[in-house]
């Protein structure tokens, strides 16, 4: 309210609404979001790429996916939504297989490691 500055119970309500939606939208972590992704490259997972707990930063893992397009690829598209679901970690020494598949204006994605999924997910692109 407004006038009192408490919160009320029909906007705590409302807001619960408004999270229940998102969460219904979104691929539910470690649900796969795409069986059709096909091989790209390697790549083994160095110090430079950790966070303070000797695991793969989470910045590091959307780095991967980005490196699956040229310069040219983001002068004619920009992202406009990321959704990536960290399954296990991924530490120094491990060497990860990067899959994808671009359909439309959609691309999905997955990391595997010794045939387990270790993240996977989406991104949306649209064109400049």
């Amino acid at each position: 309210d407004i006038s009192t500055h408490q919160i009320t119970k029909d906007a705590i309500k409302d807001k619960l609404e408004d999270i229940h939606t998102l969460t219904n939208e979104l691929a539910l972590p470690g649900k796969p979001v795409s069986k059709d992704t096909t091989f790209k490259f390697n790549r083994k997972i160095g110090y430079s790429e950790l966070d303070f707990n000797g695991h793969m930063n989470n910045v590091k893992y959307i780095e991967l996916i980005l490196d699956l397009h040229d310069k040219a690829f983001f002068q004619k598209y920009h992202i406009t939504n990321l959704l990536i679901n960290y399954m296990h970690e991924v530490n120094q020494g491990d060497t990860l297989e990067i899959y994808s598949e671009l359909t439309a204006s959609i691309e999905y994605f997955k990391g595997v490691k010794d045939n387990e999924i270790m993240f996977e997910g989406e991104i949306k692109y649209e064109e400049i």
